[in-house]
């Protein structure tokens, strides 16, 4: 739709501080992009009870959870997920 101003809510999941901060003020800028929560986990990220659009998910947390757990904990929320990572895991 033109005219329309696209808005979309992000969430972060990362345990590196450094990583957080830098996708938050990188995606901050942008607009019609609302960084609103973040967390070092899922289960912190989604204690935070926003309703995302997309969540950025770290693929390598350093937890004890794994991947599959996380995006299945991920998958009842409706929110896309975008999966990366700088590990070599």
């Amino acid at each position: 739709m033109r005219g329309v101003p696209m808005r979309a809510v992000v969430g972060s999941v990362d345990d590196h501080p450094a990583v957080v901060l830098g996708v938050a003020t990188l995606l901050g800028v942008q607009p019609g992009l609302v960084v609103a929560a973040s967390g070092a986990t899922v289960a912190e990220l989604l204690s935070r009870r926003t309703a995302f659009d997309v969540v950025l998910l770290d693929l390598s947390l350093g937890g004890s959870s794994t991947p599959a757990e996380n995006l299945r904990a991920l998958a009842g929320t409706g929110a896309r997920v975008l999966v990366y990572t700088t590990g070599d895991r």
